[in-house]
């Protein structure tokens, strides 16, 4: 991703088929830099059918790599908006085929609730998509869903508003897998004076947020120790994350491991940096996606979904919750429902004695449905046929008063 961050020193000519970063607030991001930047691509004469499309969302790693997966097929600008100032976002939106756009940029910029270019949102996270009160009616013309059970949530909206979003421009794009580069070497086993050799190590690959159910795995390791004294259950903490909430989470799953007398074994480690919790999710045996029965965790994807795959790593997981069809249909450990710690600690039992080479196959497969270059292939499509909605089909128009310049020539796709 080339940052443009400052465009009155960075005039170079964007090639077609780069991704540029606009971040909104630049004295210097004016109109005429604007159309300098980008302004040179109908001369050159851009690819017939690729299509300019506008990204605005923050800096999350989620879409870094969709914005770089993205730039294979199309051109693409990622808008970062950070003032409340709309100038910006109006010159960087005003010609794009289509812009995508989360729930949370798409409240911010009120402008682009009915906007006379196709609209589409990324419904991650979803709680903020769910509270929205600009996805409907009339403002939106397609949704991307990280999870396919996000997918089916949105699909039956649509479903119950006429299916004005048609279901085709529903699309499911997962966040895809990153290198891991683990750091070289035991982290646990020989490195941890509580872990030795021959221990079987249980990884939480969840969070600390409401919906998350890290008691639930305190209580399994409860049941296990009394048949196996070898299982030890790790906590990664990180002091990236200081809010309240999950200072109170970590706070009362350690006080639960004492009132259990389990201290020894079930361990909170800090972790940092990164390439350590990767080396983690290579090392252990077992990782643990617990979830309530609580909307958001039936949507909103695991933030280590993708590193546990490309790691190996078997899950037990709660069945329902967002990526728990993926685990399923491909082998990856087992569901099991909300709650239910017995049945947790048999899961658990389970993939401990399920030899690596019967889930091999089904991981070499996963890893493949979320490689970047696949997981984006819907919307990339979506982006080479942009469309409206049908109950927009009739009322969005260019409005001249909105236009920084005068509407593109309709003889190409993303003609400037």
């Amino acid at each position: 991703v080339k940052g443009l961050r400052d465009a009155s020193r960075n005039r170079s000519m964007v090639s077609p088929g780069t991704i540029s970063t606009v971040h909104e607030g630049t004295p210097a991001l004016t109109l005429q830099s604007v159309r300098a930047l980008y302004g040179h691509l109908q001369a050159n004469a851009r690819p017939a059918g690729r299509p300019w499309v506008v990204l605005v969302a923050t800096e999350s790693p989620r879409h870094q790599a969709m914005a770089k997966a993205l730039g294979a097929t199309v051109d693409i600008t990622w808008f970062v908006p950070l003032g409340n100032d709309d100038a910006t976002a109006r010159q960087v939106c005003a010609t794009a085929d289509l812009v995508i756009i989360t729930a949370e940029m798409l409240e911010k910029l009120a402008f682009l609730q009915g906007w006379h270019r196709p609209i589409v949102v990324d419904t991650h996270p979803p709680l903020k998509s769910i509270q929205s009160p600009h996805l409907w009616p009339q403002t939106i013309d397609g949704l991307i869903c990280a999870s396919e059970e996000e997918l089916q949530h949105w699909c039956n909206k649509v479903a119950s508003h006429d299916d004005s979003v048609p279901r085709d421009q529903v699309v499911l794009v997962p966040t895809g897998i990153e290198p891991a580069n683990p750091t070289p070497g035991f982290v646990l086993r020989q490195a941890h004076a509580e872990i030795g050799t021959s221990d079987k190590v249980i990884l939480w690959c969840g969070g600390w947020e409401p919906f998350d159910d890290p008691q639930a795995a305190i209580h399994a390791l409860d049941r296990l120790r009394a048949s196996d004294d070898s299982v030890k259950l790790i906590f990664s903490t990180s002091d990236d994350d200081d809010r309240d909430q999950v200072q109170r989470a970590v706070e009362q799953a350690m006080r639960l491991t004492a009132e259990l007398g389990l201290t020894h074994t079930v361990l909170f480690i800090q972790v940092n940096p990164l390439t350590l919790q990767n080396s983690y999710l290579a090392e252990a045996d077992v990782g643990l996606l617990l979830r309530t029965h609580a909307l958001e965790a039936s949507l909103r994807e695991p933030a280590a979904l993708a590193a546990a795959i490309e790691a190996g790593l078997p899950l037990v997981v709660t069945d329902g919750s967002a990526g728990s069809s993926l685990v399923r249909r491909h082998g990856l450990g087992d569901p099991v429902p909300a709650g239910d710690v017995a049945a947790l600690a048999q899961a658990i039992d389970k993939c401990l004695e399920t030899p690596p080479s019967e889930t091999r196959e089904g991981f070499v497969e996963a890893r493949k449905a979320l490689d970047w270059a696949q997981a984006i292939a819907p919307l990339a499509e979506l982006c080479h046929r942009p469309r409206f909605a049908l109950d927009r089909e009739q009322t969005c128009f260019l409005d001249m008063d909105d236009m920084l310049c005068p509407p593109p020539v309709p003889t190409a796709i993303g003609d400037l």
